[in-house]
């Protein structure tokens, strides 16, 4: 469940080389862009982007869904 409601706030994140998604699902919560970095990791092990989170810059939004967020982060897809 998103933190927002839509238009919600962008942010720019920078996931570094080497983060899982322990680390990242901390980072994000600590941004305030998802309420629990554990669910965030546990959702990622029962997804399809298990091991497909990329390091990068990204724009996430506080509307976008946990699912949404890791869509991003895997390269599926932009937010250019």
């Amino acid at each position: 469940e998103p933190v927002d409601t839509a238009p919600g706030i962008d942010m720019e994140v920078v996931i570094e080389e080497g983060m899982g998604p322990k680390e990242i699902g901390a980072f994000l919560e600590s941004r305030g862009l998802i309420k629990d970095g554990t669910l965030f990791y546990l959702q990622n092990i029962l997804s399809k982007y298990k091991g497909d989170l990329k390091a990068g810059t990204y724009t996430l939004n506080t509307s976008m869904t946990t699912e949404e967020m890791m869509a991003v982060i895997s390269g599926e897809v932009t937010t250019e």
